[in-house]
């Protein structure tokens, strides 16, 4: 099974599904910002910005968007995982279940395959703690608390862990965190998860980074697993 290959139809699947469909939401956005039709301006003298409702609706609709994409991406990678499982027949260890457990997927299978193939995410240069946040961002998703809006929160123990998360908006952080001088944070409140064109299509290079690195460091496995079969009497 070539598994990089499949990655890269899923990850490019994934993209083209956000481009398309979000080219409505953004379009809505800029006619709206522009007051063209059909959303020029009606005289008001109340202060509210125009077709706020709006406005807000397509914005929401944006980020849902993303979390969709982004839980597919989340599949994506687990399904990626097990497939190389299998590909280089790598047994569960009972030993690392605790690692599954409370760290998730990707540290799973980071612990998992060093030491079963002596493969080691850190040298592949991606940012791993990134394709983390997918997960992380993934579970909020898909386990929202508050049923007063489409958008869940951080968790706080996620917050604790992450010092700047990556499926965050700017703004809402520079209004909702206060620095402590020992480098730690204050949120005065958890910020909402983000999911942006620009957040989501820099995670899916991400994705595709890793896996192009983890085709080569596949192919040096076999490598050496044919080169001991071949030297054995």
């Amino acid at each position: 099974m070539d598994v990089g290959h499949f990655l890269y139809e899923r990850v490019g699947f994934i993209r083209q599904l956000y481009m398309t469909s979000a080219a409505t939401y953004i379009e809505r956005k800029r006619l709206i910002d522009a007051g063209e039709a059909p959303f020029e301006p009606p005289y008001s003298e109340d202060g509210e910005p125009p077709f706020l409702v709006e406005w807000l609706e397509a914005d929401d609709s944006l980020h849902v968007l993303g979390y969709a994409c982004l839980s597919m991406l989340s599949d994506t990678m687990k399904v990626f995982f097990d497939a190389w499982q299998r590909e280089a027949r790598v047994r569960d260890d009972p030993s690392l279940d605790k690692v599954f457990k409370k760290n998730g997927f990707v540290q799973g299978y980071r612990a998992l395959f060093e030491k079963s193939l002596g493969i080691r995410f850190a040298d592949s240069k991606v940012d791993m703690l990134l394709l983390e946040q997918v997960v992380m961002a993934r579970n909020r998703i898909q386990h929202q608390e508050y049923l007063g809006s489409n958008r869940p929160s951080h968790s706080q123990a996620d917050l604790n862990r992450l010092h700047n998360p990556f499926f965050m908006d700017k703004q809402e952080r520079s209004l909702l965190v206060r620095e402590k001088k020992n480098g730690t944070s204050i949120w005065l409140m958890a910020p909402r998860v983000s999911v942006t064109g620009t957040q989501l299509l820099t995670v899916l290079k991400e994705v595709e980074r890793f896996s192009t690195w983890m085709d080569k460091a596949m192919q040096k496995v076999g490598e050496r697993r044919g080169k001991r079969l071949h030297e054995k009497p």
